[in-house]
């Protein structure tokens, strides 16, 4: 029976990447939680699911993948739940032969219960950042990859994007990044966003100095994140694509260049998160909160403040102390400014697709 489910989750497989039109990577990511599905029935008839012993939640308590000696993370065992209730749905739909399994049952499978508090996301603090924009680096290879750093945190790129995203996406002037799949740019379900950059000038510093020497030497339509040329280590000016595994470079030269200066390993998405608390710690309103959400893409603000939402003791103390003593409130005099920017930004991207047709 095993063969068989195996070959219902290819066919579920093949049903989101053509009908739903959702990437790659997504679909090989709920393969693989779908993969928890198959070990759980162990052989079983997927419609004898609703008599397993132990039931799905129990399963998933003691379930790993992996060498790790630790049970799955809260976040991912609801992603696994949430992917296998899509499938057991999807397989009602479209086989006959498992319409036994009642939505009732679906619709009742939940991730195991946590007994244990819910661990902060691992997020770059504002003041490591800061000491990680002014480290020194030696050679286009660790200058690309301190502002790669730099940028991911600066702006909540994810490091799909930042591989893919082309020079002509950037405006570092107007603190812009057109995140775009028209133009190139690969984004978490191909959606598309004009995201800003934080104004801090040590952080982007780097970004700025890599920015210069990318353009100096290559056409718009190039990579941010250009390739190096491993003949002369410069930057290659030959190379119009990027390779599948593009990000691995991202996290092999991070890993190897703070491990050099002293910082402890990070991923590309911990700077993410370090936006992201960042910026919800300076938030002074829900205005604040809904900018940070739509910089990180997110589908609403309560995905953003579920995920980065969780602030330090000290700094829950600070903002209840603060309330009521707010001060004047400032009037907005930039509205035209504002709107007067935007109308000039739309043009510019207009232009941009027009010249891709």
């Amino acid at each position: 029976m095993t063969s068989q489910i195996l070959q219902l989750i290819d066919e579920y497989c093949a049903h989101r990447l053509e009908v739903d039109q959702k990437n790659d990577n997504t679909v090989e990511n709920e393969r693989g939680r779908l993969m928890h599905l198959v070990y759980w029935l162990g052989g079983e008839d997927i419609l004898e699911a609703p008599n397993m012993k132990p039931v799905f939640a129990e399963y998933l308590k003691g379930a790993r993948r992996d060498d790790r000696d630790r049970p799955l993370s809260a976040e991912y065992s609801r992603k696994v739940v949430s992917t296998v209730k899509r499938f057991l749905r999807w397989l009602r739909d479209y086989h006959d032969e498992c319409q036994p399994l009642r939505p009732i049952w679906i619709e009742s499978l939940r991730p195991p219960r946590q007994t244990t508090e819910t661990p902060k996301p691992k997020a770059v603090p504002h003041e490591q950042m800061i000491e990680i924009a002014e480290a020194p680096v030696e050679g286009l290879r660790e200058m690309r990859i301190q502002a790669a750093a730099c940028f991911m945190y600066a702006s909540a790129i994810r490091v799909g994007a930042l591989v893919s995203i082309r020079l002509r996406s950037i405006d570092l002037d107007a603190r812009t990044i057109m995140q775009l799949p028209s133009l190139g740019t690969q984004t978490k379900n191909s959606k598309a966003a004009i995201t800003y950059l934080l104004n801090d000038e040590v952080i982007l510093k780097p970004v700025y100095e890599w920015d210069r020497a990318a353009r100096e030497v290559l056409p718009e339509d190039a990579y941010w994140f250009a390739p190096l040329s491993p003949l002369h280590g410069g930057i290659d000016t030959s190379c119009p694509v990027i390779g599948k595994h593009r990000t691995h470079a991202v996290r092999k030269d991070l890993t190897q260049w703070l491990k050099k200066n002293g910082f402890p390993h990070l991923t590309p998405h911990q700077f993410r998160h370090g936006f992201g608390v960042y910026g919800l710690t300076q938030s002074k309103d829900m205005a604040d909160v809904k900018a940070v959400s739509l910089n990180m893409m997110h589908e609403n603000i309560s995905t953003t403040e579920g995920i980065y939402g969780v602030l330090a003791a000290s700094d829950v103390s600070q903002r209840i102390g603060a309330l009521g003593n707010t001060g004047t409130a400032k009037e907005d005099n930039n509205y035209d400014l504002v709107m007067n920017k935007l109308e000039l930004i739309e043009r510019k991207i207009d232009r941009l697709i027009d010249r891709t047709k």
